[in-house]
C-alpha cells in the first residue's frame, strides 16, 4: 500500500513511511474494504471531501447515495456520512457497499440519537466499534462532548 501511495503522490516510500509514523500523514482505508487508499497530510496532494447525510425530516437513502455517487463522479476523494435521520446502520452499510472511495462517519451522532441522555462511554465505544467493523475508513470523534452539552442538545 505504501508503495502505490508514494508513487501516486510523487514521494519516496521511506519518506512517506516516516511521515505516517510521525503522525503527519494518515492513510484512509479500512482493511475490510476493496478501495484505493487515500493519503492525507504533509506533502500530500490536496483532497476533496463531500458531505452527505439524512436529516430527521428527509431520510432518503436513495438521495444520499445519489449525492455520494455524483460527488465521486466529479472528483471527491472521500465521502463523509453525516446522517441523523432514518436507519443509520442501513445508510452507512449501503454507502460502504456502493461507494468506492473512503467513507467517514461521526459515531457520536448515532450514539446520541439512540440513547440521548442515557448514553455512556461504553455505549459510545460500542457504536465506534460497530462503525469500524462495518468498514468505515475514517471517523470524526468529538472527544470534548460533556454531559452538560448533551443535556442542552437533548432539550
Amino acid at each position: 500500500m505504501i508503495s502505490e501511495i508514494a508513487k501516486k503522490e510523487g514521494i519516496k516510500e521511506r519518506k512517506l513511511s516516516r511521515l505516517v509514523a510521525e503522525g503527519k500523514v494518515v492513510i484512509l482505508k479500512n482493511s475490510r474494504r476493496e478501495i484505493e487508499p487515500v493519503a492525507i497530510g504533509k506533502y500530500m496532494s490536496v483532497k476533496i471531501n463531500a458531505n452527505v447525510g439524512t436529516s430527521p425530516e428527509i431520510a432518503s437513502l436513495e438521495k444520499e447515495l445519489e449525492k455520494a455517487k455524483i460527488a465521486v463522479k466529479y472528483g471527491s476523494d472521500t465521502i463523509m456520512d453525516l446522517s441523523i435521520g432514518g436507519n443509520l446502520d442501513e445508510i452507512r452499510r449501503t454507502l460502504l457497499k456502493k461507494i468506492d472511495v473512503p467513507l467517514g462517519t461521526v459515531p457520536i451522532s448515532q450514539a446520541f440519537i439512540e440513547k440521548k441522555l442515557d448514553m455512556d462511554p461504553d455505549f459510545i465505544l460500542k457504536i465506534i466499534e460497530k462503525h469500524c467493523k462495518d468498514g468505515v475508513d475514517f471517523l470524526t470523534l468529538h472527544c470534548g462532548i460533556t454531559r452538560d452539552i448533551v443535556e442542552r442538545i437533548a432539550t
